[in-house]
C-alpha cells in the first residue's frame, strides 16, 4: 500500500517519531528529579584502640534528602515537559496528515495522466484511421493531396498530444513516488 510505505520510509515521520521519543523521554527525566535522593552507604571500621570493646564494626547508613524549595519549579518543568510532549504528538499527526494528503493528491494526479493518455491514445487511433481512409480516397479519385496533407498534420497534432500525455504520465508515476 502506497501509504504504508509513504508513512514508514518518510524522514519526516522519522524526525517527528524521534521528537516524540525524545520529549517522553524528558518528560520522564523531569518527573524522576522530583522524586528524593536516595543514598545508601556501608564500610567496614577497624580502630586498633585498646580501650574499645569491638575493634572491627560496620556502619550502614541510608540517606534521603530532597530540594523543597525547588519543587514548584521541578513541578512546572514537568508539566512544561509533558506539554512539549503533547506537541511533538500533534507535530507528528499533523506530519502524517500532509503525508497522506500528498500521497492521495499524487494518486489522483496519476490516475488522471492515465486516463488522459488513454483518451489521446484513442483519438490518435482515430486521426490514423481517418489519415489513412483520406489517402484511399485519393487514390481512388475522390479528394486532392491537400485533404492528405491537413489529416497528416491534425495526426502529427494528436502524435504530440499522446507524447505529451505519455511525459506527463512518467512525471505523474515519479511525484507519486517520490510522496
Amino acid at each position: 500500500d502506497m501509504l504504508l510505505l509513504a508513512l514508514t520510509n518518510r524522514p519526516e515521520m522519522y524526525n517527528a517519531d524521534s521528537e516524540d521519543r525524545i520529549s517522553e523521554h524528558e518528560a520522564r527525566a523531569a518527573l524522576l528529579q522530583m522524586a528524593p535522593n536516595v543514598n545508601f552507604s556501608a564500610s567496614l571500621n577497624n580502630n586498633p584502640d585498646r580501650y574499645l570493646v569491638y575493634h572491627n564494626w560496620m556502619e550502614a547508613a541510608l540517606r534521603v534528602s530532597s530540594d523543597l524549595p525547588r519543587l514548584p519549579a521541578k513541578y512546572s518543568e514537568v508539566k512544561s515537559a509533558r506539554q512539549k510532549s503533547e506537541l511533538a504528538k500533534m507535530k507528528r499527526d499533523v506530519t502524517a496528515a500532509s503525508i497522506v494528503v500528498q500521497v492521495n493528491l499524487a494518486m489522483v494526479e496519476y490516475t488522471e495522466a492515465l486516463e488522459r493518455l488513454s483518451l489521446r491514445d484513442e483519438i490518435e487511433a482515430t486521426r490514423k484511421v481517418m489519415v489513412q481512409a483520406v489517402e484511399d480516397g485519393i487514390a481512388s479519385g475522390q479528394g486532392h493531396a491537400g485533404d492528405a496533407i491537413g489529416e497528416q498534420m491534425r495526426y502529427l497534432s494528436d502524435f504530440a498530444g499522446k507524447c505529451r500525455a505519455r511525459a506527463d504520465l512518467m512525471a505523474a508515476r515519479a511525484r507519486l513516488c517520490s510522496a
